[in-house]
């Protein structure tokens, strides 16, 4: 009878251990999945998928050369002008994981609502460029802000890194930010970006030199030089 006993014990024993391994099993399942999920969902740009590979470019110029790249590819019809649908079309092509569908609303808001389209409502190359590097600029904000909400939940100090590195990323924009308002308030265009070529004229309307991509030092000894003449007229005019 003892050990009739005892084999019954030791079978809910093992019962009772076998469906505590199974709901520890399917609880890690759930929490794999919701992280699969939550992972999904950080990619929120319409070009994610895209930015994941150019995000590994070794410089400025081999930036614009991949840029450069992609943009041939989809100008189909290589008239150097990029239309809606050669930019869906083109980007459903790519073997990239999700797959890119490009709505009307993704279009709008990649153009900054049409304004860097040219008369014909397409993109050119220089604009293409702008487009991409504006978008890589946000895919690497968010995956810096996705980062360091996770490295917080896990009290790692790779959060306070990244808390700062995002920091600094906020004041280059205000510093931007600052100086275009001060290039509109002397009477000045923007500030072009370093990778246009840009005409540079002198207060007087002379042209003075003309800077290709790269030449970003020259670039802002020319915009320096513009800005103390113009102060230099004020300081005068009082």
């Amino acid at each position: 009878a003892t050990i009739i006993l005892v084999n019954i014990v030791v079978a809910v024993l093992l019962d009772e251990f076998i469906c505590s391994v199974q709901r520890d099993k399917e609880r890690l399942e759930e929490l794999k999945r919701k992280h699969q999920k939550k992972t999904y969902y950080k990619i929120s740009g319409a070009l994610d998928p895209l930015l994941t590979s150019l995000a590994h470019f070794n410089s400025s110029q081999d930036l614009s050369a991949r840029i450069g790249t992609l943009y041939k590819y989809l100008d189909v019809d290589c008239n150097k002008r990029l239309s809606y649908t050669e930019f869906r079309e083109g980007l459903k092509k790519l073997k990239v994981t999700p797959r890119i569908k490009l709505t009307k609303e993704d279009y709008d808001l990649l153009t900054d609502h049409r304004s860097l389209l040219n008369i014909r409502g397409e993109v050119t190359r220089e604009n293409f460029e702008v487009i991409i590097r504006r978008q890589l600029k946000l895919f690497v904000q968010r995956h810096i802000a996705d980062s360091m909400v996770d490295a917080i939940q896990q009290s790692s100090q790779v959060g306070t890194v990244l808390f700062a590195l995002k920091l600094l990323m906020m004041s280059v924009d205000d510093i931007k930010v600052h100086q275009e308002f001060m290039m509109k308030k002397l009477g000045l265009c923007s500030p072009p970006s370093n990778f246009e070529s840009v005409g540079v004229h002198s207060l007087r309307g002379e042209t003075t030199k003309t800077l290709n991509v790269g030449g970003t030092n020259g670039l802002e000894h020319a915009k320096l030089n513009v800005i103390n003449g113009r102060l230099d007229g004020l300081e005068k005019r009082r």
